[in-house]
This record gives structure tokens, C-alpha cells and sequence, in this order.
């Protein structure tokens, strides 16, 4: 065992290194490592070439993506204009839009529960309704008659 793995850790095992010699020390074996730097280069056989494909800046193609984007800084600057917005109060407005709209859906999925607790309440009150009127002709009656329709003996 080396003497520097024995320093790191008391408890290691013995291990082959120690009967190999000197020659697999670790001082050793850097200065191997080190003679073969310049000789141990790895140097690509084949030369690869990049071809860059020559490509003809075309008038025409430019000339319409510069339109498309005229067209689109045309419409933005519309909008713009139609609501009144300064051009460097765009980005707070718009996050003043996403605000409210985001305050707004949550008002609607509240809406929608109360709408779905309205729909409970609604088909309990038909059976409600549905029963009332027996319930009612039950009261009015009296005595042994009240005590036979309820089945009570």
C-alpha cells in the first residue's frame, strides 16, 4: 500500500500496488505521464473543411420581410395611437391589462362555483316542492287517520 493512501486512511486495505515496486508509484507515474505529453497528441488525420454555401442576398426576399415588419410596427403604432398610450407606457399598461385580466378570471372561476352551488340548491328545492304537498295533506290530518298514512299502528 502507498504510503500516501496509509496517511489518508489508516483502515485501507493492502493492495497490489505495494508488490509491483517503485515503478507504480504515484510520483512515478506522473513523471511517465509527463514524458509522453508532446508524444501522445492526438492530430486529426483527415483535414475537414467547412463550406460555407455562398448565398446571394436577394432584393426581393428583403424587400418583403422588411414590408412584414413594416406591417406589424404599422398595426402596433395604431393600436398605440387608438388607446392613447405613450410609446414608453406601453410596457406598464400592458402590465396593468394583464393585471386586471388576471383579477377578472378569477372572478369568473369563483362565478362558476357559486353557479354550480346554485344548481345543487336548485334540484333540492324541486324535491322539495315534489314533497311539500304531501307533507302539507299529512299535517292536516288527524288522530288515527294521520297515524294509518304514516304506517304507524
Amino acid at each position: 500500500m502507498l504510503a500516501e493512501q496509509k496517511e489518508r486512511n489508516p483502515r485501507a486495505r493492502f493492495t497490489r500496488a505495494r508488490t509491483l515496486g517503485g515503478y507504480y508509484e504515484t510520483e512515478t507515474i506522473k513523471k511517465r505521464i509527463a514524458q509522453y505529453i508532446g508524444g501522445m497528441m492526438y492530430v486529426p488525420r483527415i483535414k475537414v473543411r467547412q463550406i460555407t454555401p455562398k448565398v446571394e442576398e436577394n432584393k426581393f426576399v428583403r424587400d418583403a420581410i422588411d414590408r412584414g415588419n413594416m406591417k406589424i410596427a404599422s398595426i402596433a403604432k395604431n393600436i398605440i395611437a387608438k388607446y392613447g398610450i405613450e410609446p414608453e407606457q406601453v410596457k406598464a399598461e400592458t402590465t396593468a391589462a394583464f393585471v386586471k385580466a388576471a383579477s377578472i378570471v378569477g372572478k369568473i372561476s369563483s362565478l362558476k362555483d357559486e353557479i354550480e352551488d346554485l344548481k345543487e340548491h336548485r334540484k333540492w328545492l324541486r324535491e322539495y316542492n315534489k314533497v311539500k304537498p304531501i307533507f302539507e295533506e299529512w299535517q292536516s290530518l288527524s288522530g288515527r287517520k294521520q297515524k294509518k298514512v304514516s304506517g304507524c299502528s
